[in-house]
């Protein structure tokens, strides 16, 4: 599925130049929004500022409560959202809290910032806590992280762009109402 933002029309709408609408889309600027847009797209509902474990939940359909994620020009983050900015630290038994309710991520690639309709990819909070797990049993390991599909995430619950990109190709995660 694909996220179709009309940017000249929000720009419009804001009184400003399209150069200008772009350079302020950022995960932070989009993230309500598109949990909003997620949330019609799967006929759910946004869970708004009620600080739950996820941002919509969809009764319709397999994965019910879905957290939205964004990525602009950073790594791909699973941790809870509490371990993620500067100054935040990872905590590993929130992550396991969080993972324990969730039933899947929805990313937003926003690389090139609306300009083009934003691919949104689907994953499951089980094959998320499977890599998680994978890197816990091993350790650390250049070669293993080069080779092994399963072991591209940090022991952060992070991996960067290009490890996203090719663990999850879009035809096979992309989001399906």
């Amino acid at each position: 599925m694909k996220w179709n933002v009309n940017a000249d029309m929000i720009a419009e709408g804001y009184g400003v130049s399209l150069e200008t609408f772009i350079e302020s889309v950022t995960g932070s600027t989009t993230s309500s929004i598109l949990e909003c847009a997620v949330a019609d797209m799967l006929g759910g509902v946004r869970m708004g500022s009620k600080q739950l474990p996820y941002d919509v939940r969809a009764t319709n359909r397999k994965n019910k409560r879905i957290e939205v994620r964004n990525l602009c020009n950073s790594a791909a983050s699973f941790a809870p959202s509490t371990a993620i900015g500067k100054g935040r630290f990872f905590e590993e038994n929130l992550f396991y809290d969080k993972i324990g309710i969730i039933d899947s991520y929805v990313f937003c690639d926003l690389r090139d910032c609306l300009r083009t309709p934003a691919s949104l990819f689907e994953i499951d909070a089980s094959e998320v806590l499977d890599m998680y797990e994978t890197v816990k049993a091993v350790g650390f390991d250049k070669k293993l992280r080069r080779n092994n599909p399963d072991y591209y995430m940090s022991d952060k619950a992070s991996m960067t762009q290009n490890r996203f990109f090719e663990r999850f190709p879009y035809e096979d995660y992309k989001l399906v109402a």
